[in-house]
């Protein structure tokens, strides 16, 4: 997991999708390429440049990798969460990313 707090709200959204080319870049996928889906999170403050992406890519050795990306925000603080592997089955990625909630004071 990724956490940044950007201090400044008109930075999340530029951080958010600088993060996901990163990660894209990491995968060995392209940003563009990733398919993406809607990712509510308990406490978050929506973020249109936020959600779940998923990347086939591939390592710098050649070995085929699958990984989903999830970025989500609550206020200046933006956080990022990843399954990566040969294979991500889709439901136990569901399972991980529906679990995940920011702490409510």
């Amino acid at each position: 997991m990724t956490e940044v707090d950007v201090q400044d709200p008109a930075r999340v959204p530029v951080v958010m999708k600088n993060l996901l080319i990163a990660y894209a870049g990491n995968v060995g996928a392209q940003a563009r390429a990733g398919a993406r889906q809607d990712w509510a999170v308990k406490g978050m403050t929506p973020q249109p440049d936020g959600g779940r992406w998923r990347f086939d890519g591939a390592m710098p050795s050649g070995r085929a990798v699958q990984a989903e990306t999830g970025l989500a925000s609550r206020g200046t603080v933006i956080v990022q969460v990843n399954v990566s592997g040969p294979s991500v089955q889709a439901e136990v990625a569901k399972q991980f990313f529906e679990g995940f909630v920011f702490s409510v004071p």
